[in-house]
């Protein structure tokens, strides 16, 4: 029996103009039956679909003689578009993203697969989905997402990868640098049989140096072994082991690290005392600017030994050599760090010209290359610093009218409050400071002005300051910015009793306990315990380093309970408490003893090593 078309009970006309729905249906054959749906669009053409409603039958799309000049025509979408192309695009942009992971390396077909399907539960498991196989619009974006950050990843991989490259020629093109490339030294392992007992019972700096490195030689990733062998090395050269800090050198692997050792080196032995060794040593370092880091440090510790001579000397062999850097901000940051230190070691003429020259580079003035606003803005910051640390406050306050960024302009007010009242200008400071719209920089920086203020004889003046500085830190928001402000204005008040004579430092150990950070509170309640020795209150002072003990005790990481007694010991030398500084390095190297990780027992050992060359 033909087909015989119907209408439909109960539908009648479609709401779509010109269609009409039927019933099909096939006596001779039932599994034929369904619906059609007509599509007029004019007497002469029309288009019908099909589908198949009883279960188990059949879909089937009828296209009549005039659909193809209908979609010809754009009429009407085609079918299997609509139907499947939305998932079809979504399987490509997976086949695709997952074949740049190297996940998948079937075809990007838009069809779905078996080898795609487990490639997609690969990847669900990666970051930590269950493993469907399902390909949804959500998990497409996140790998599109996840392949964006990757190729970020591998371009700043490319980035590090010329610039080490770069290094490493830079070092052996040097024939006092060459020798640093030696592969078979950063292939060196850590020796199982030895035993460091006998040097945590007799502790030498050789002794400790050598079971750093030692300990640094079993860390597994590279990054952090170059960054424990750059402690090393900086303790080994200050202890005047330099054949030991070169062979230390060679063990690490990222040639520009090596560059940065250099520059340590020579930083080390400057502040060792050993200027001309620390200078030699500058001279075989690559590339400019480490080189002028290295010198810019040994112009301030000339300058600070009253060495105004040598000072000199070193600033202005900085200077000339700077005017072959690259990078203008490069150049404002040594020359105004160099007007600093000239004017300090007397020579007024060189630092005006110094100051001069930045202003040039940074107006873009005799052909000086122009500068971001970033890089402005942190030109404009070293500027100004170098302005208040000269003498000239004023001329700093000027330049915030050209900075927009909140950092910068946060700086140049704490810079110009600090000088301003190391000169004893306290109340200009204290309009400064009150220009510091961020409460833990404003606190910080009132404590500082109210120690001086003390130093003056305004005690009353001076702790009512205090008040105000504390009552500022109860608005920081940040838990360790808050102990780290609180802590500052501490050591003011450590300053402040200092001044007065009188032992009263109840006041200063109640406000050290509010610091909420244990290894800030700790460090507050030693440099409290310290300043009480100083002042030859014993007893006090033992039962401060008792609360100091147990704040130490409460520090979650061993390796950092160990940097800050180190610290401690060293600035209880520094104060001329050699037996003090002696307790906390024995408790410090009873610590350093239980730590079984390499990485931080070799940054603990070195830390040690370099406090026990103080206290020696």
């Amino acid at each position: 029996m033909a087909h015989k078309a119907q209408p439909a009970a109960g539908l009648g006309k479609s709401a779509v103009t010109g269609c009409r729905l039927y019933l099909l249906f096939d006596s001779s054959n039932p599994f034929k039956s369904g619906l059609m749906l007509t599509l007029r669009k004019s007497r002469n053409r029309r288009a019908a679909i099909g589908v198949a409603v009883l279960p188990g039958i059949f879909a089937a799309v009828l296209l009549w003689t005039a659909a193809p000049a209908l979609a010809a025509r754009g009429d009407i979408p085609d079918v299997r578009e609509n139907l499947f192309g939305n998932q079809n695009e979504l399987i490509r942009r997976a086949q695709d993203s997952l074949q740049r992971m190297r996940i998948y390396r079937g075809p990007i077909d838009g069809r779905k697969s078996k080898r795609l399907t487990d490639a997609i539960k690969i990847y669900q498991r990666s970051i930590g989905r269950e493993a469907t196989g399902e390909i949804t619009k959500d998990l497409v974006d996140n790998m599109g997402t996840q392949n964006k950050v990757g190729s970020m990843l591998g371009r700043l991989q490319d980035v590090r990868k010329a610039k080490i490259d770069a290094a490493r020629k830079a070092l052996l093109g040097g024939d006092a640098t060459k020798g640093f490339i030696d592969e078979k030294a950063k292939r060196e392992v850590a020796d199982p049989t030895r035993d460091a007992s006998a040097c945590f019972q007799d502790p030498s700096e050789r002794c400790l140096l050598h079971e750093a490195v030692e300990s640094a030689k079993s860390v597994f990733k590279l990054e952090l072994r170059d960054w424990a062998y750059g402690e090393i090395l900086v303790t080994q050269a200050k202890a005047g082991l330099l054949a030991e800090a070169v062979s230390t050198v060679r063990r690490i692997g990222d040639a520009r690290l090596i560059i940065v050792a250099l520059r340590d080196i020579a930083r080390a032995q400057a502040r060792a005392g050993r200027i001309e060794e620390s200078l030699e040593t500058t001279k075989i370092i690559p590339t400019v600017f480490k080189r002028l880091e290295a010198l810019i440090s040994v112009a301030e510790i000339q300058q600070e030994k009253n060495d105004n001579e040598g000072a000199r000397k070193t600033a202005r062999q900085a200077i000339q050599i700077a005017a072959g850097l690259e990078r203008p901000l490069q150049q404002v940051t040594v020359l105004t760090q160099m007007a600093v230190i000239l004017a300090r070691a007397g020579d007024v003429t060189g630092s005006n010209a110094a100051i001069g020259s930045a202003e040039q580079i940074i107006k873009g003035e005799d052909g000086a290359p122009a500068m971001g606003e970033i890089e402005r803005g942190a030109a404009q910051r070293h500027l100004a610093s170098a302005y208040a640390q000269i003498g000239s406050p004023d001329q700093a306050l000027q330049l915030l009218e050209n900075m927009s960024g909140d950092y910068d302009r946060v700086a140049v007010l704490m810079s110009v409050a600090r000088a301003q009242a190391n000169s004893g200008e306290t109340d200009a400071a204290l309009d400064t400071a009150g220009r510091i719209d961020t409460d833990r920089y404003q606190a910080v920086m009132i404590g500082k002005i109210a120690a001086e203020i003390a130093r003056q004889g305004e005690t009353d003046k001076a702790f009512a300051l205090i008040r105000y500085a504390l009552s500022k830190t109860e608005n920081i928001d940040l838990p360790y910015a808050k102990s780290y402000a609180t802590g500052q204005i501490v050591l003011s008040l450590i300053d402040i009793n200092e001044k007065l004579k009188d032992g009263a430092f109840k006041r200063t150990i109640e406000t050290a306990e509010r610091i909420e950070n244990d290894r800030l509170r700790a460090y507050a309640l030693w440099s409290i315990a310290r300043a009480q020795s100083r002042q030859g209150f014993e007893a006090d002072s033992r039962d401060t380093a008792a609360l100091a003990r147990r704040a130490t005790d409460k520090i979650g990481s061993s390796l950092s309970r160990v940097w800050m007694l180190s610290d401690i010991a060293a600035e209880t030398m520094r104060a001329g408490n050699k037996k003090q500084a002696r307790r906390s390095f024995d408790h410090a190297l009873s610590i350093a003893k239980t730590i079984d990780n390499g990485w931080g027992r070799a940054r603990a050992l070195a830390r040690l090593a370099s406090a026990l060359h103080e206290i020696q």
